[in-house]
């Protein structure tokens, strides 16, 4: 009676076999970002349900009644790491059918504020009027576009002061140290 039927895993399982797999193979801030929203999200709610009786309604229900709080960047964030993990049972067998891949999270603009030219001349004057200390940081972010953690990264090696030109091509976070620009490419940017 038992043969060719697959025995049933739990979430909580599947997700310690997925979270394994993932410190293996992702950054650790990637591993600890998947991990907490996991444990934060869906964790509680489906720890002991089987993986294979997860529905879209529960998948729904997380991420449109738990989570309407969050913003539709964050709601999406988090129907892609659950795919992702449902993905991960699709390609080991353990499940035929991705209970999240038929939900959607409309995206809303945001509305992003930048400075504009004449607030840019107000903050620097104003900066440099107080002699702050990160005058000359904000001038460099703003006339070249650099991230903080690009700037936090830059060495006089990477400024060509004859050319008028600084190559980017790493940035620095709290969590992985000096690494790889945000885009993953270099790039030459005007003084």
């Amino acid at each position: 009676e038992l043969e060719g039927q697959k025995s049933k895993i739990f979430w909580k399982a599947w997700l310690t076999h997925v979270l394994e797999k993932y410190r293996v193979e992702y950054l650790a801030s990637t591993y600890w970002n998947y991990k907490h929203c996991l444990d934060k999200w869906f964790n509680p709610a489906w720890n002991n349900m089987f993986i294979d009786e997860i529905k879209p309604s529960d998948v729904h229900e997380v991420i449109f009644e738990k989570a309407a709080g969050c913003s539709s960047y964050t709601q999406r964030g988090l129907l892609k790491i659950v795919k992702r993990v449902f993905n991960v049972a699709i390609n080991e067998g353990v499940l035929v059918k991705n209970p999240a891949v038929v939900i959607r999270v409309k995206h809303v603009e945001a509305s992003q504020v930048v400075l504009n030219k004449n607030e840019i001349d107000i903050l620097l004057k104003e900066a440099k009027k107080a002699d702050h200390r990160f005058y000359p940081h904000w001038t460099l972010a703003i006339l070249t576009g650099m991230r903080s953690g690009e700037l936090y990264s830059l060495r006089w090696t990477d400024v060509d002061l004859v050319t008028g030109k600084v190559s980017i091509s790493k940035a620095w976070t709290k969590l992985n140290g000096e690494g790889t620009t945000k885009p993953a490419r270099s790039r030459v940017c005007p003084i």
